[in-house]
């Protein structure tokens, strides 16, 4: 009965960072509709075309797939739907790469309708935020990009 009460615990605590995510990203940028969190396969994603940060299979990568393997993906990334029928990673690549490395096929997803202008600065202030330090090709890159 612990074993279950643990999985409940771990499942109502995903749930509400999921509603801390949505949240918090709908309160970041602006985003009041077309927000959703959807369980997408990853062979329907692929990179931002002008995504200027680099996924290095380190270390710490290998560290983040294992935790997302013993406890599951607690933070989704962050795609929006493309004509083709693929999403655009806007942030997340490095999650992505993680359940990639643990053999997933899918993975949670926040699906946003933003245009290309706030898809930029949604994958340039998330990847700030989420990083300890940028490269300076990755710092002109997105200021290249916000120009």
């Amino acid at each position: 009965m612990a074993g279950k009460d643990v999985f409940a615990a771990l499942s109502q605590k995903s749930a509400r960072t999921e509603t801390a995510a949505v949240s918090g990203l709908a309160e970041m940028f602006g985003l009041t509709e077309n927000v959703r969190v959807m369980l997408l396969p990853i062979a329907q994603l692929r990179e931002k075309s002008n995504h200027p940060f680099k996924v290095t299979e380190d270390d710490k990568l290998h560290t983040l797939a294992e935790s997302i393997r013993e406890n599951g993906l607690m933070q989704p990334i962050i795609v929006r739907a493309t004509s083709d029928k693929s999403y655009e990673i806007l942030s997340g690549h490095r999650r992505t790469r993680a359940c990639q490395l643990n053999g997933d096929t899918e993975i949670k997803a926040i699906v946003v309708e933003v245009d290309d202008e706030l898809a930029n600065r949604i994958m340039i202030v998330t990847n700030f935020q989420q990083r300890d330090t940028q490269l300076p090709s990755e710092i002109a890159k997105s200021d290249l990009i916000c120009a």
